[in-house]
C-alpha cells in the first residue's frame, strides 16, 4: 500500500508505502488449486479437472482418449489391504507419467485412469506407448508374487474433430475398455476397429441379461 504526499500547491512531492510479501499468499493459492484439480493419492488430475480442461480444447486440436482399468486390482486390494492397494495405484500413476510425458493423465476414480493425448494422429505411436506402459507394469512387479495377476485393459477412442462431443468420445473409449475386459483382459483395442463386433456383443449381452418371460 502507498500514500501520496502533496505540497501546498497540491503537487506530489513523494509517496510513503508499505511493502508486503505475497509469496506465502501465492503458495497458498497454488495449494488450493492443487487440491481442487488433483487426486490426493496419486497427484494425477481428477475427474472434475478432466472435464474442465478437455471441454476447452483449442481449435483444430485432435484428441485421443486411452481409458485404462487395472485387471484383478480388487482381488489385490481385498486380499492384501488398502495400503498395498494405494501403493499400487501410486506406482501405476508414476508409470503412466513415464509412458505419456506429454499426456493429460487423470485418475477417474478407483483403479480407472484416462490418458488424453492431443494432436497425436499416428496410431502406431499410440500403440507403442500403450504397450510400453502395459509391459512396464508387469516388469515393475515381476518379483512380487502378490501382483502376478495385475495387468491393464485399455480402450482407445480417437477424434480428429475438435468439435466432437467429449462425453461421446469418453463413452467410446469406455466401450472399447469393456470389450477388452470381456475378451480376455490384459489387452488394448481401438474403438473404431471393433465397431461391428462391439455392436453384436452388446446385443448378445442385452439378450442374455433379459429376464425370461413369466
Amino acid at each position: 500500500m502507498a500514500a501520496e504526499h502533496f505540497d501546498e500547491n497540491h503537487e506530489i512531492i513523494g509517496t510513503v508505502g508499505i511493502a508486503r510479501d505475497i509469496t506465502k499468499e501465492k503458495e497458498a493459492q497454488k495449494q488450493l488449486m492443487t487440491l481442487a484439480n488433483n487426486d490426493p493419492l496419486t497427484g494425477l488430475y481428477n475427474r472434475h479437472f478432466f472435464y474442465q480442461r478437455l471441454r476447452k480444447r483449442r481449435k483444430g486440436e485432435s484428441l485421443t482418449l486411452c481409458y485404462i482399468d487395472l485387471d484383478h486390482f480388487k482381488y489385490i486390494n481385498d486380499t492384501y489391504g488398502h495400503k498395498v492397494g494405494d501403493e499400487t495405484l501410486i506406482s501405476v500413476a508414476n508409470l503412466l507419467r513415464k509412458a505419456f510425458p506429454n499426456g493429460f493423465i487423470t485418475r477417474m476414480g478407483g483403479d480407472e485412469f484416462v490418458v488424453a493425448l492431443f494432436n497425436v494422429s499416428d496410431r502406431n505411436a499410440i500403440r507403442e506407448r500403450v504397450e510400453f506402459v502395459m509391459d512396464a507394469l508387469k516388469a515393475f512387479y515381476q518379483n512380487d508374487d502378490r501382483m502376478r495377476t495385475l495387468a491393464m485393459s485399455v480402450g482407445i477412442a480417437k477424434s480428429e474433430n475438435e468439435e466432437a462431443d467429449l462425453d461421446m468420445l469418453l463413452q467410446q473409449s469406455d466401450d472399447a475398455l469393456y470389450w477388452s475386459k470381456q475378451h480376455g483382459r490384459d489387452q488394448y483395442v481401438f474403438y473404431d476397429e471393433i465397431l461391428n463386433e462391439l455392436h453384436r456383443f452388446k446385443e448378445h449381452v442385452k439378450h442374455e441379461d433379459r429376464k425370461p418371460e413369466e
